[in-house]
């Protein structure tokens, strides 16, 4: 976890708890949670999975995103995308029965992770 928030600050100006949702729309130990079940086995760095948590949750233009992550247009735009897929495809934790709640289960048939979501995506 504290790799996590360490890999974070390089990128966002803070790391706190609310500027992390903030800026990615789990919390740590969520993000965590996604790393160390999805992300490891498929050979994604945090580096990849902030990029796609980011751009899930904030839709940055190519410039805007590969500003935050330092790195050019290019490899921005090749990155981003592999955890988007890869969590699309294979994680079953965020659902959408659960997209209001502010919690995370992560064992037993019931698991899942809150989608935090707000008003102006509707």
């Amino acid at each position: 976890m504290e790799r996590l928030k360490t890999h974070c600050e390089k990128y966002f100006h803070r790391c706190s708890a609310k500027a992390f949702i903030a800026n990615l729309g789990l919390s740590v130990e969520e993000a965590t949670h996604v790393y160390t079940t999805h992300c490891r086995s498929h050979d994604v760095s945090f580096q990849e999975l902030l990029m796609g948590l980011h751009f899930a949750w904030k839709h940055p233009t190519l410039l805007e995103g590969a500003s935050i992550f330092k790195m050019s247009r290019g490899t921005h735009q090749g990155l981003h995308w592999r955890p988007v897929i890869l969590l699309a495809n294979y994680m079953q934790e965020i659902k959408m029965e659960h997209r209001h709640h502010n919690k995370i289960m992560t064992r037993g048939s019931k698991a899942f992770i809150s989608l935090m979501t707000d008003t102006s995506d509707f």
